[in-house]
């Protein structure tokens, strides 16, 4: 055991230090008691340690005046060992997030339950979040964190089949909100219901409203592999998203066939894999971007384009997104620097090249102390840590001590 899970192997003491932390005057329900049946997945120490080691870096922040950012990275956390199947884990930092990501932190773990069967301490969650959702200041200060959390807890009744009371939640919705239930609707639903989950997106997309259509950007998608067995309705969710983007960002649509090429992937469809992956680079090419935005994007499909069969093009792509990024280093303002590389460092790892992966993982921790503030700090901080974590790559001695030794000195200036 290396030096870095040495020092980290003191689970229930970072979070006792976090729960220390002073918090807003809100009720504090615990769910965990009953919650048995959702259990932490085995995982190598070394994960939990780097989701640990992000939450103390979160935690670090202090809540006058960065409440928002200490809440919002903490919710990050949150997120992350959801991804990384560790429901208890998630529920310990949910209770710890003192604005209202802690009522959406209690939406999702309810939504992971119910999607992973462990139904027993959903209504719990449920009925905390919805607590949440109805308070106000400090803790709600605009409509939309209210909305999200009652998107959250919509999805989970969606997930349990619950539609009447799904239906009920998606009241009263924000504009941005509406329709994002409707991709958990997609996987959920009977397949006969697709002739009018098609319709309603069809007349959803020609309307050009630009939140609906990027929340319907989603609800294709998820058909899009629900249905990839059956040629007509794959091509017609892939040809919906494709026709309905010219209103939308140019990273939306590159983002959306990100997530198409990681379906066709997992049907073991390289041959689409790689025309989706084409159709991506051709956006990417198609106009000028900042370094900082082209270059995630560029070490990102070569990972796909190696995924997919093509290991010499993407081995090439992925060196050439960390040539690019030494060439234009000096343009990019020090706070996007470390968030340049992470993608580079991810994508080294999804081609097996691991070494290679530490290393860059180590430029984008030394990228992130170009600030002399700690707040910027404290965000690439918990980003890599979650990267390597989620990734599942171990850090070396050296690299595990240099996280360790960033988060012991993020204090002031903030």
């Amino acid at each position: 055991m290396n030096n870095f899970l040495r020092t980290l192997l003191v689970p229930a003491l970072l979070l006792s230090a976090a729960g220390a932390i002073a918090l807003f005057a809100m009720n504090r329900e615990s769910v965990r008691a009953s919650t048995a049946s959702a259990t932490d997945k085995a995982l190598p120490p070394y994960q939990t340690q780097l989701v640990e080691l992000a939450f103390k870096a979160a935690s670090a922040l202090p809540e006058v005046p960065h409440s928002k950012n200490r809440c919002r990275l903490q919710g990050d956390v949150v997120e992350a060992c959801l991804a990384l199947d560790l429901p208890q884990r998630a529920l310990a930092c949910t209770e710890k997030i003192s604005d209202w990501r802690r009522g959406l932190g209690y939406a999702e773990y309810a939504s992971y339950c119910a999607q992973h069967g462990a139904t027993e301490g959903v209504e719990h969650a449920l009925d905390l979040a919805q607590k949440i959702s109805e308070q106000g200041e400090p803790v709600l200060t605009q409509d939309w964190q209210k909305d999200r959390i009652k998107v959250g807890i919509a999805k989970t009744h969606a997930w349990l089949g619950h539609a009447a009371q799904a239906a009920s939640f998606e009241n009263g919705l924000e504009h941005s909100e509406m329709g994002k239930v409707d991709a958990v609707r997609a996987l959920q639903g009977d397949a006969k219901d697709f002739d009018s989950q098609r319709a309603a997106l069809e007349k959803t997309l020609a309307a050009g409203d630009f939140d609906l259509s990027h929340n319907a950007l989603e609800t294709c998608a998820q058909l899009f592999n629900r249905y990839y067995a059956d040629s007509e309705r794959r091509d017609w969710a892939e040809n919906a998203i494709k026709n309905s983007w010219s209103k939308l960002p140019l990273q939306v649509r590159i983002e959306a066939l990100i997530e198409l090429t990681g379906f066709a992937l997992a049907h073991q469809d390289s041959h689409k894999a790689l025309a989706l992956v084409d159709d991506a680079q051709e956006i990417l090419d198609s106009e000028a971007w900042l370094p900082e935005g082209y270059i995630p994007f560029e070490a990102q499909l070569g990972a796909l384009r190696w995924r997919a069969g093509a290991k010499e093009d993407g081995r090439k792509q992925v060196e050439a997104a960390l040539a690019r990024f030494d060439k234009d280093r000096t343009v990019i303002v020090d706070i996007y620097r470390a968030g340049a590389l992470r993608p580079i460092a991810e994508s080294y790892a999804a081609i097996g090249e691991r070494a290679l992966a530490i290393a860059v993982y180590k430029r984008a921790v030394e990228e992130g102390l170009g600030n002399p503030n700690s707040r910027p700090r404290a965000e690439d901080l918990v980003a890599t840590c979650l990267s390597l974590a989620k990734g599942a790559v171990e850090p070396d001695e050296e690299l595990g001590g240099r996280l360790e030794k960033v988060c012991k000195g993020l204090k002031e200036p903030w």
